[in-house]
């Protein structure tokens, strides 16, 4: 880390392949009429942003797939984050799986397939003071392509949410 550069979390949620099929009809449940979703959330977290990486494209590395992408500048509000962003893409999910001809099993099980992933960001100096208006790029670059053995040497480990049973 860069002396006195500032650090921040990241909240990854990768959409489940079954899904990933519907393609431009998923992200577009995902970002919402306008980016409203995306609007939405930002005003519940101000102090975050909300992005779309990869492709809908099962065919593609794992971590060139669909995955919205959180950036917090603190971390106490990031389970709040995660949660809200993970209800979103059990949304999203929702809203395809007619389209892809899911069955209600389908569509439980895709939830529980959505992976969620935190780790520790750099911040771009410019881009502290504002991070509510970050609109790309930056720490991530383009985001999608770090792969997991660059995450390893990184020290980026996977905190992937536990399943929890049904009802609690």
């Amino acid at each position: 880390q860069v002396e006195g550069q500032a650090t921040g979390r990241c909240v990854r949620v990768w959409l489940p392949d079954v899904v990933l099929p519907a393609g431009d009809r998923l992200r577009a449940a995902l970002e919402g009429v306008g980016g409203a979703n995306f609007v939405h959330l930002r005003g519940n977290h101000p102090g975050a942003t909300f992005r779309v990486f990869g492709a809908a494209n099962p065919a593609l590395p794992p971590w060139k797939r669909m995955q919205v992408v959180a950036q917090c500048q603190s971390t106490l509000d990031l389970d709040k984050v995660e949660a809200d962003v993970l209800d979103l893409a059990e949304t999203a999910c929702d809203v395809v799986a007619d389209g892809l001809g899911l069955s209600d099993e389908q569509v439980q099980q895709a939830f529980e397939d959505i992976r969620v992933e935190r780790s520790e960001i750099k911040l771009a100096p410019s881009k502290v003071a504002g991070l509510g208006t970050f609109s790309g790029g930056g720490a991530l670059g383009s985001g999608a392509r770090v792969a997991p053995a660059v995450a390893a040497e990184l020290g980026i480990a996977s905190k992937a949410r536990p399943k929890l049973a049904a009802g609690s």
